[in-house]
């Protein structure tokens, strides 16, 4: 794993900011991870012990993000 991630002051503006901690911490994994072409390649299972949250936090957090945003 090797890689660079721009992190911008203005993420805590986000709506994810407002999911619970686990849905953030997994979304700042996601964004260490992730390779040039913005693909993060790890297994939920993966994600989830990179991320130090349960595996069924983990899998919470991926559905948040594929769900509409109602507050975008």
């Amino acid at each position: 794993m090797t890689g660079f991630t721009k992190l911008f002051g203005t993420i805590i503006a986000s709506s994810v900011w407002d999911l619970p901690h686990a849905t953030r911490i997994v979304w700042i994994t996601m964004l260490a991870l992730k390779d040039r072409d913005h693909t993060v390649r790890a297994t939920p299972k993966a994600l989830a012990l990179f991320s130090r949250v349960t595996e069924q936090e983990c899998q919470a957090a991926l559905e948040s993000f594929y769900a509409p945003d109602p507050t975008s």
